[in-house]
Protein backbone atom coordinates (compact mmCIF):
# COMPACT_ATOMS: atom_id res chain seq x y z
CA UNK A 1 0.00 0.00 0.00
CA UNK A 2 1.46 3.78 -0.60
CA UNK A 3 2.62 5.71 2.56
CA UNK A 4 0.27 7.76 3.61
CA UNK A 5 1.20 11.42 2.78
CA UNK A 6 -0.23 14.24 5.26
CA UNK A 7 1.02 16.86 3.04
CA UNK A 8 -0.87 15.96 0.65
CA UNK A 9 -4.32 16.51 3.15
CA UNK A 10 -2.91 19.69 4.85
CA UNK A 11 -2.44 21.11 1.30
CA UNK A 12 -5.82 20.66 0.57
CA UNK A 13 -7.12 21.70 3.60
CA UNK A 14 -5.65 24.68 3.22
CA UNK A 15 -7.11 25.53 0.04
CA UNK A 16 -10.77 24.65 1.45
CA UNK A 17 -10.39 27.05 4.55
CA UNK A 18 -8.96 29.68 2.16
CA UNK A 19 -12.02 29.09 0.19
CA UNK A 20 -14.48 28.78 3.21
CA UNK A 21 -12.54 32.20 4.27
CA UNK A 22 -13.58 34.05 1.13
CA UNK A 23 -17.00 32.58 1.16
CA UNK A 24 -17.96 35.10 4.05
CA UNK A 25 -15.76 37.63 2.86
CA UNK A 26 -17.43 37.53 -0.61
CA UNK A 27 -20.95 37.69 -1.84
CA UNK A 28 -23.89 39.75 -3.48
CA UNK A 29 -23.71 42.32 -0.79
CA UNK A 30 -20.69 44.08 -1.05
CA UNK A 31 -18.80 44.66 2.34
CA UNK A 32 -15.35 45.98 2.91
CA UNK A 33 -13.05 43.21 3.97
CA UNK A 34 -11.85 45.52 6.74
CA UNK A 35 -15.36 45.64 8.13
CA UNK A 36 -16.23 41.56 7.51
CA UNK A 37 -12.98 41.15 9.65
CA UNK A 38 -13.62 42.92 12.66
CA UNK A 39 -17.05 41.55 12.50
CA UNK A 40 -15.43 38.33 12.48
CA UNK A 41 -12.88 39.22 15.06
CA UNK A 42 -15.54 40.75 17.45
CA UNK A 43 -14.44 44.05 16.72
CA UNK A 44 -17.31 45.05 15.69
CA UNK A 45 -19.11 45.92 12.70
CA UNK A 46 -19.58 49.35 11.12
CA UNK A 47 -23.14 48.95 10.49
CA UNK A 48 -25.41 46.65 12.53
CA UNK A 49 -27.17 44.99 9.12
CA UNK A 50 -23.41 43.74 7.87
CA UNK A 51 -23.29 41.38 11.16
CA UNK A 52 -26.53 40.15 10.41
CA UNK A 53 -25.14 38.84 6.73
CA UNK A 54 -22.14 37.84 7.94
CA UNK A 55 -23.67 35.35 10.77
CA UNK A 56 -26.84 35.05 9.46
CA UNK A 57 -25.96 34.25 5.61
CA UNK A 58 -22.95 33.84 4.87
CA UNK A 59 -21.78 31.46 7.67
CA UNK A 60 -24.72 28.78 7.81
CA UNK A 61 -24.13 29.14 3.78
CA UNK A 62 -20.64 28.46 3.90
CA UNK A 63 -21.23 25.47 6.56
CA UNK A 64 -23.68 24.07 4.40
CA UNK A 65 -21.68 24.14 1.35
CA UNK A 66 -18.83 22.64 3.05
CA UNK A 67 -21.13 19.88 4.65
CA UNK A 68 -23.06 19.33 0.76
CA UNK A 69 -19.40 18.75 -0.88
CA UNK A 70 -17.92 16.69 1.45
CA UNK A 71 -21.16 14.54 1.25
CA UNK A 72 -21.56 14.44 -2.70
CA UNK A 73 -17.50 13.10 -3.02
CA UNK A 74 -17.51 10.85 -0.16
CA UNK A 75 -21.00 9.26 -1.91
CA UNK A 76 -19.37 9.18 -5.27
CA UNK A 77 -16.14 7.46 -4.40
CA UNK A 78 -18.30 4.76 -2.25
CA UNK A 79 -20.25 3.87 -5.30
CA UNK A 80 -17.01 4.03 -7.95
CA UNK A 81 -15.26 2.01 -5.31
CA UNK A 82 -17.81 -0.56 -4.91
CA UNK A 83 -19.08 -0.92 -8.75
CA UNK A 84 -15.28 -0.53 -9.64
CA UNK A 85 -16.35 1.98 -12.47
CA UNK A 86 -15.06 5.36 -12.39
CA UNK A 87 -18.16 6.84 -13.97
CA UNK A 88 -20.32 5.37 -11.43
CA UNK A 89 -22.11 8.57 -8.92
CA UNK A 90 -25.13 9.22 -7.26
CA UNK A 91 -26.93 11.01 -10.16
CA UNK A 92 -25.73 8.84 -13.40
CA UNK A 93 -26.12 6.02 -10.83
CA UNK A 94 -30.09 7.07 -10.53
CA UNK A 95 -29.77 8.17 -6.27
CA UNK A 96 -30.37 11.86 -7.31
CA UNK A 97 -33.28 11.26 -9.18
CA UNK A 98 -34.46 8.89 -6.96
CA UNK A 99 -33.91 11.23 -4.07
CA UNK A 100 -35.66 13.93 -6.41
CA UNK A 101 -38.80 11.70 -6.43
CA UNK A 102 -38.61 10.88 -2.81
CA UNK A 103 -38.82 14.83 -3.04
CA UNK A 104 -41.92 15.70 -4.70
CA UNK A 105 -44.31 12.96 -2.90
CA UNK A 106 -43.24 15.08 0.16
CA UNK A 107 -43.53 18.54 -2.04
CA UNK A 108 -47.39 17.22 -2.90
CA UNK A 109 -48.15 15.90 0.66
CA UNK A 110 -47.37 19.33 1.93
CA UNK A 111 -43.99 19.40 3.23
CA UNK A 112 -41.71 22.23 2.56
CA UNK A 113 -38.45 21.67 4.32
CA UNK A 114 -36.91 19.54 7.46
CA UNK A 115 -37.02 15.96 8.54
CA UNK A 116 -40.00 14.89 6.82
CA UNK A 117 -38.57 16.06 3.09
CA UNK A 118 -34.83 14.47 4.03
CA UNK A 119 -36.09 11.01 5.13
CA UNK A 120 -38.72 10.94 1.95
CA UNK A 121 -34.98 11.50 -0.22
CA UNK A 122 -33.34 9.75 1.72
CA UNK A 123 -36.08 6.40 0.98
CA UNK A 124 -35.99 7.16 -2.27
CA UNK A 125 -32.24 7.10 -3.22
CA UNK A 126 -32.00 3.99 -1.07
CA UNK A 127 -35.06 2.27 -3.39
CA UNK A 128 -32.58 3.47 -6.40
CA UNK A 129 -29.45 2.15 -5.20
CA UNK A 130 -31.08 -1.36 -3.93
CA UNK A 131 -32.82 -1.40 -7.89
CA UNK A 132 -29.10 -0.76 -9.20
CA UNK A 133 -27.43 -3.02 -6.86
CA UNK A 134 -29.59 -5.85 -7.92
CA UNK A 135 -28.40 -5.22 -11.33
CA UNK A 136 -24.81 -4.86 -11.21
CA UNK A 137 -23.93 -8.50 -10.31
CA UNK A 138 -25.84 -9.54 -13.84
CA UNK A 139 -24.42 -7.15 -16.21
CA UNK A 140 -21.29 -5.19 -17.27
CA UNK A 141 -20.34 -2.19 -15.78
CA UNK A 142 -21.16 -0.22 -19.14
CA UNK A 143 -24.54 -1.81 -19.04
CA UNK A 144 -25.16 -0.70 -15.79
CA UNK A 145 -24.29 3.13 -16.47
CA UNK A 146 -27.26 2.67 -19.10
CA UNK A 147 -29.49 1.48 -16.76
CA UNK A 148 -28.70 4.51 -14.39
CA UNK A 149 -29.70 6.50 -17.29
CA UNK A 150 -32.59 4.62 -17.80
CA UNK A 151 -34.04 4.97 -14.24
CA UNK A 152 -33.29 8.28 -13.80
CA UNK A 153 -35.62 8.69 -16.97
CA UNK A 154 -38.12 6.43 -15.76
CA UNK A 155 -37.84 8.88 -12.15
CA UNK A 156 -38.26 11.84 -14.09
CA UNK A 157 -41.57 10.89 -15.81
CA UNK A 158 -42.92 9.87 -12.40
CA UNK A 159 -42.12 13.85 -11.32
CA UNK A 160 -43.75 14.81 -14.60
CA UNK A 161 -46.64 13.25 -13.86
CA UNK A 162 -46.53 14.25 -10.24
CA UNK A 163 -46.25 17.71 -11.56
CA UNK A 164 -49.47 17.44 -13.91
CA UNK A 165 -51.24 17.01 -10.97
CA UNK A 166 -49.63 19.42 -8.92
CA UNK A 167 -50.83 22.63 -7.50
CA UNK A 168 -49.28 26.33 -8.80
CA UNK A 169 -47.36 26.92 -5.50
CA UNK A 170 -46.12 23.13 -4.73
CA UNK A 171 -44.94 23.10 -9.12
CA UNK A 172 -42.79 26.38 -8.37
CA UNK A 173 -41.40 24.86 -4.99
CA UNK A 174 -40.36 22.06 -6.73
CA UNK A 175 -39.19 24.03 -9.74
CA UNK A 176 -36.52 26.02 -7.54
CA UNK A 177 -35.68 23.27 -5.64
CA UNK A 178 -34.48 21.53 -8.85
CA UNK A 179 -32.53 24.17 -9.62
CA UNK A 180 -29.75 23.72 -6.67
CA UNK A 181 -29.09 26.01 -4.17
CA UNK A 182 -27.01 26.81 -1.31
CA UNK A 183 -29.11 28.39 -0.03
CA UNK A 184 -29.66 29.95 3.77
CA UNK A 185 -30.37 26.80 5.30
CA UNK A 186 -32.89 26.12 8.80
CA UNK A 187 -31.35 25.03 11.91
CA UNK A 188 -33.12 22.03 11.69
CA UNK A 189 -31.59 21.57 8.57
CA UNK A 190 -28.20 22.64 9.54
CA UNK A 191 -28.46 20.16 12.33
CA UNK A 192 -29.30 17.20 10.00
CA UNK A 193 -26.45 18.14 7.45
CA UNK A 194 -23.96 18.70 10.62
CA UNK A 195 -24.93 15.18 11.96
CA UNK A 196 -25.33 12.70 9.22
CA UNK A 197 -22.38 13.94 7.15
CA UNK A 198 -20.02 12.90 9.99
CA UNK A 199 -21.31 9.65 10.53
CA UNK A 200 -21.28 9.03 6.77
CA UNK A 201 -17.42 9.69 7.27
CA UNK A 202 -16.74 7.78 10.05
CA UNK A 203 -19.01 4.63 8.19
CA UNK A 204 -16.20 5.32 5.37
CA UNK A 205 -13.10 5.01 7.19
CA UNK A 206 -14.21 1.58 8.40
CA UNK A 207 -14.52 0.43 5.25
CA UNK A 208 -11.41 1.36 3.63
CA UNK A 209 -9.59 -2.09 4.35
CA UNK A 210 -12.88 -3.30 2.43
CA UNK A 211 -12.82 -1.20 -0.11
CA UNK A 212 -9.20 -1.31 -1.17
CA UNK A 213 -9.84 -5.26 -1.30
CA UNK A 214 -13.12 -5.17 -2.97
CA UNK A 215 -10.87 -3.07 -6.32
CA UNK A 216 -9.25 -6.62 -6.77
CA UNK A 217 -12.61 -8.47 -6.92
CA UNK A 218 -15.06 -10.45 -4.82
CA UNK A 219 -12.93 -13.29 -4.53
CA UNK A 220 -10.07 -11.46 -3.47
CA UNK A 221 -12.18 -9.91 -1.11
CA UNK A 222 -13.63 -12.94 0.01
CA UNK A 223 -10.22 -14.60 0.06
CA UNK A 224 -9.36 -11.88 2.68
CA UNK A 225 -11.99 -12.95 5.07
CA UNK A 226 -13.91 -9.69 4.32
CA UNK A 227 -17.69 -10.17 3.54
CA UNK A 228 -18.89 -8.72 0.12
CA UNK A 229 -22.56 -8.11 1.65
CA UNK A 230 -21.41 -5.71 4.77
CA UNK A 231 -19.38 -3.59 2.53
CA UNK A 232 -22.30 -3.21 -0.03
CA UNK A 233 -25.01 -2.07 2.93
CA UNK A 234 -22.38 0.18 4.46
CA UNK A 235 -22.22 1.80 0.92
CA UNK A 236 -25.81 1.09 0.75
CA UNK A 237 -26.88 3.15 3.98
CA UNK A 238 -24.23 6.05 3.58
CA UNK A 239 -24.69 6.38 -0.13
CA UNK A 240 -28.13 6.91 0.19
CA UNK A 241 -28.53 8.67 3.36
CA UNK A 242 -25.45 11.11 1.82
CA UNK A 243 -27.41 11.84 -1.36
CA UNK A 244 -31.04 11.79 0.15
CA UNK A 245 -30.14 14.41 2.29
CA UNK A 246 -28.11 16.61 0.32
CA UNK A 247 -30.55 16.19 -2.15
CA UNK A 248 -33.74 17.65 0.14
CA UNK A 249 -31.65 20.42 1.34
CA UNK A 250 -29.34 21.60 -1.49
CA UNK A 251 -31.47 20.25 -4.78
CA UNK A 252 -29.86 17.77 -7.26
CA UNK A 253 -26.46 19.05 -7.60
CA UNK A 254 -24.84 17.05 -10.15
CA UNK A 255 -21.40 16.39 -11.05
CA UNK A 256 -19.63 16.75 -7.81
CA UNK A 257 -20.04 13.07 -7.28
CA UNK A 258 -18.12 11.95 -9.92
CA UNK A 259 -15.81 15.08 -10.02
CA UNK A 260 -14.52 15.37 -6.21
CA UNK A 261 -12.65 11.49 -6.66
CA UNK A 262 -11.16 11.67 -9.64
CA UNK A 263 -9.54 15.11 -9.17
CA UNK A 264 -7.50 13.54 -6.40
CA UNK A 265 -7.02 9.98 -8.31
CA UNK A 266 -5.77 11.98 -11.34
CA UNK A 267 -3.69 14.51 -9.59
CA UNK A 268 -2.36 12.32 -7.06
CA UNK A 269 -2.28 9.17 -8.34
CA UNK A 270 -4.16 7.76 -5.38
CA UNK A 271 -5.73 4.75 -4.71
CA UNK A 272 -5.37 3.93 -1.17
CA UNK A 273 -8.77 4.41 0.32
CA UNK A 274 -6.70 5.93 3.65
CA UNK A 275 -5.71 8.94 2.06
CA UNK A 276 -9.07 8.49 -0.71
CA UNK A 277 -11.31 8.54 1.72
CA UNK A 278 -10.37 12.39 3.68
CA UNK A 279 -8.72 13.28 0.35
CA UNK A 280 -11.76 13.21 -2.11
CA UNK A 281 -14.09 14.64 1.03
CA UNK A 282 -11.52 17.73 1.14
CA UNK A 283 -11.92 17.94 -2.78
CA UNK A 284 -15.38 18.16 -2.70
CA UNK A 285 -16.10 20.92 -0.33
CA UNK A 286 -13.62 22.78 -1.99
CA UNK A 287 -15.13 22.33 -4.96
CA UNK A 288 -18.83 23.44 -3.76
CA UNK A 289 -17.70 25.97 -1.90
CA UNK A 290 -15.50 27.45 -5.27
CA UNK A 291 -18.97 26.93 -7.21
CA UNK A 292 -20.81 28.83 -4.31
CA UNK A 293 -18.75 31.68 -4.57
CA UNK A 294 -19.33 31.79 -8.35
CA UNK A 295 -22.65 31.66 -8.22
CA UNK A 296 -22.83 35.14 -6.41
CA UNK A 297 -22.86 38.20 -8.68
CA UNK A 298 -21.23 40.79 -6.34
CA UNK A 299 -23.12 43.90 -5.97
CA UNK A 300 -25.96 42.61 -8.15
CA UNK A 301 -27.61 41.10 -5.65
CA UNK A 302 -28.10 38.14 -7.90
CA UNK A 303 -27.20 34.01 -7.64
CA UNK A 304 -27.29 32.08 -10.37
CA UNK A 305 -28.65 28.24 -9.72
CA UNK A 306 -25.76 25.92 -8.15
CA UNK A 307 -26.24 23.36 -10.39
CA UNK A 308 -25.56 25.52 -13.82
CA UNK A 309 -21.57 26.30 -12.25
CA UNK A 310 -21.19 23.04 -10.73
CA UNK A 311 -21.24 21.42 -14.46
CA UNK A 312 -19.27 23.89 -15.97
CA UNK A 313 -16.78 21.95 -13.56
CA UNK A 314 -18.03 18.88 -13.65
CA UNK A 315 -19.17 17.86 -17.23
CA UNK A 316 -15.68 18.17 -18.38
CA UNK A 317 -13.73 16.02 -15.68
CA UNK A 318 -16.54 13.38 -16.65
CA UNK A 319 -15.68 13.78 -20.72
CA UNK A 320 -12.06 13.79 -19.51
CA UNK A 321 -12.64 10.50 -17.62
CA UNK A 322 -14.02 9.01 -20.48
CA UNK A 323 -11.56 9.64 -22.82
CA UNK A 324 -8.62 8.77 -20.18
CA UNK A 325 -10.63 5.23 -19.92
CA UNK A 326 -11.18 4.91 -23.56
CA UNK A 327 -6.89 5.70 -24.39
CA UNK A 328 -6.59 2.91 -21.37
CA UNK A 329 -7.97 0.11 -22.83
CA UNK A 330 -6.54 0.28 -26.51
Amino acid sequence: MPVYRPALFLTLAALVAALFTADLFLGSVSIPFSDTFNILTGNGPARKEWEMVIFAIRLPKALTALLCGVGLSLGGLLTQSLFRNPLTGPDVLGLTSGAGVGVAFAVMAGFSAGFPLSLAASAGAAISFSIISMAASRVSNNTLLIIGLMFSAFASAIVSVLQFFSGSAQLQQYTIWTMGSISIPSGEQLGILSIAIPACLVLAFTSVKSLNANLLGDFYLKSAGLNPAVLRWKVLISASVLTGIITAICGPVTFIGIAGPHLVKQFFRITDHRQLVPLSALSGAGLVLLCDLLTQLPGSGSILPLNAVTALFGAPVVIWVILRTKESGR
